[in-house]
């Protein structure tokens, strides 16, 4: 769920007792509950997990959770607990999610890793045993190192903070832990990684429902080269290009990998008509731009800034290279970018 400017913090994770009804409710009495089929009858202790418009309540006991509306009878009727120990229920949790897993049941392993860190416990890591001598080891997934095509990573980025994460720790760090500390789905947290592979060369191995990053020993993937460290101090406004057009220095640096994108095809080339957000976003990027900086300068997200790029090659003709988080636009010698908008011929009437 998208968080809205200036909306409460969702209470703290309550330890309630939860009245469950299997079965419909009597009728006329006016009372709606949201487990349709709960994990017993009756009054039972579970873990509510507060939202804005719906809750997550989990059951600690068979690791299942249900999503209902806050209008609930379990929700509304909802005791809370006056003392409980964290440290027992956090063993409790634990203890069943490594019988389930033994036995292989499915179970709600991700919202019992986000339990877990609200108690401030560990998640538990489910990884395979070491092979046998003589005996291959079980396949892996994941990416190779590349160190060609090592860039830094911005540590104060949701990237970085998913890095930093799995380099917190020796060996494997538990992905639904990441989840839960950096509030993502979990093919929000794979996709991190394929992009640190993508775009900085970091290397990662993902083991069970654990992961790795792969770093050469001694290498700081935070750390930035000494000539972009000090393209962030304030630039001399003779040198800078800032008050043209908005685009700083350190994006207009020539690439460190070889971009990604679409050549330039001259026998489609046409020029782009303005006034347009099409071609203000050209005009943008007619030397290496950063994406961001687009992103605030056109209110566009990432993706329609780059759906941009490619409708221009796809309408005009002209070619564009994205480089992580830069991009420019491929422009032949001598074409002409862009031409005065042409009023449409009306269709005349049969």
């Amino acid at each position: 769920m998208s968080k809205t400017k200036g909306a409460e913090p969702p209470p703290p994770m309550r330890y309630a007792t939860v009245y469950y009804q299997r079965g419909p409710a009597p009728k006329g009495s006016g009372i709606r509950f949201g487990v349709q089929d709960p994990p017993t009858s009756g009054y039972s202790r579970a873990f509510i997990l507060p939202g804005s418009k719906t809750s997550t309540i989990f059951c600690p006991f068979t690791l299942e959770s249900f999503r209902v509306d806050n209008g609930c009878a379990e929700v509304d009727a909802a005791k809370d607990v006056a003392q409980w120990d964290e440290r027992k229920l956090a063993t409790l949790v634990t203890d069943n999610c490594e019988r389930f897993t033994r036995l292989g049941f499915q179970r709600d392993f991700d919202v019992a890793a986000m339990v877990l860190t609200h108690l401030g416990a560990e998640v538990p890591k489910f990884l395979p045993p070491e092979p046998a001598e003589g005996e291959e080891p079980s396949k892996r997934g994941g990416k190779e190192l590349n160190l060609e095509g090592f860039r830094p990573v911005k540590r104060a980025s949701k990237r970085g903070a998913v890095a930093e994460f799995f380099l917190s720790g020796e060996g494997p760090q538990s992905i639904r832990e990441a989840m839960a500390r950096l509030d993502l789905s979990r093919s929000g947290v794979l996709s991190h990684l394929f992009c640190l592979n993508r775009d900085h060369g970091v290397g990662y191995e993902l083991v069970n429902d654990c992961a790795r990053l792969i770093v050469p020993e001694g290498l700081d993937i935070f750390a930035f080269p000494e000539q972009q460290a000090g393209a962030s101090k304030a630039p001399d406004s003779s040198q800078s290009n800032t008050e043209t057009d908005g685009t700083s220095d350190a994006a207009r640096q020539p690439p460190q990998r070889k971009p990604q994108g679409k050549p330039a095809d001259a026998s489609r080339l046409k020029a782009i008509p303005e006034p347009s957000k099409r071609a203000d976003v050209a005009r943008f990027f007619l030397d290496w731009a950063s994406l961001d900086e687009a992103m605030a300068k056109f209110d566009l997200t990432r993706s329609a800034v780059l759906s941009m790029l490619y409708q221009i090659w796809k309408d005009n003709g002209f070619g564009h290279e994205v480089d992580g988080e830069r991009a420019r636009l491929l422009v032949p010698e001598g074409a002409e970018v862009f031409g005065e908008k042409q009023p449409r011929k009306k269709k005349e009437a049969a």
